[in-house]
């Protein structure tokens, strides 16, 4: 059996984009960079609805993904799909704007969970559809990847977090992502949002805030019903055939 996918990606964080999930086919297996086609996750859409369905890269579902947001909206603006409605996703129907090479979505709607402290270092918890720790301007010797791992097993996080390192003291706020069930990014929209959102209430950034990541830039303003925008790139990079 052979089904026909593309490869997106936002910002260096990429996805196997498809309209159903080929039989005897594991997310694992398709994101799997050596035997199967490599990504950090994988977009099942819907033209109908429109809808987006995102499971991260071992196979576990994630409820919003910001940068996988914009790469379905221009996948559905190439078939004529009308996007009056917005898409639908598990954290709700996102509302989308502009589309182009760089295309305007909603991302969610922030609300800050609280304050608490691993390891010695203080994290904003910022629920934006799924659940991101904000570790704003820690100490250099701050290790991102050793803490966002042993945070996966935080009691406060149940179902895992996606945690960031941001630094402030530029025009654009320095956002180095760990994304749950995949690791180190290039890139997390979600979590550029979070880290906008915690640095908007702590540091008093005022709207909008521009958040440059490994993979690009992205900015963030609020909307007049307390959604946050975010604006970004998307592109297609390839298409190809998926043999099982």
């Amino acid at each position: 059996m052979s089904v026909v996918f593309e490869k997106w990606e936002g910002l260096g964080n990429h996805f196997v984009v498809l309209e159903s999930l080929p039989e005897d086919s594991t997310i694992q297996e398709l994101c799997d960079p050596r035997r199967g086609i490599g990504a950090d996750g994988v977009l099942l859409l819907n033209r109908s609805e429109p809808s987006m369905t995102i499971y991260n890269a071992d196979g576990s579902r994630a409820a919003m993904c910001g940068n996988g947001l914009r790469c379905a909206a221009r996948w559905f603006a190439e078939r004529g799909v009308a996007l009056d409605g917005g898409i639908a996703t598990d954290s709700g129907r996102m509302r989308v704007g502009d589309v182009g090479e760089d295309v305007a979505v909603v991302v969610g709607r922030p609300k800050l969970v609280g304050t608490g402290v691993f390891e010695g270092y203080t994290y904003a918890s910022v629920d934006i559809g799924n659940p991101h720790a904000v570790f704003l301007d820690p100490v250099a010797s701050f290790e991102l990847e050793s803490v966002g791992e042993a945070m996966q097993t935080h009691p406060d996080f149940p179902d895992g977090v996606n945690v960031h390192e941001v630094r402030t003291g530029t025009s654009a706020l320095i956002v180095v992502p760990f994304e749950r069930g995949v690791g180190l990014t290039q890139a997390c929209g979600t979590g550029a949002a979070a880290s906008a959102f915690a640095a908007h209430l702590y540091k008093e950034r005022p709207w909008p805030v521009v958040t440059e990541l490994p993979g690009g830039v992205l900015s963030f303003e609020p909307g007049d019903a307390g959604e946050l925008w975010m604006r970004g790139p998307a592109r297609k990079v390839f298409t190809g055939t998926w043999t099982v």
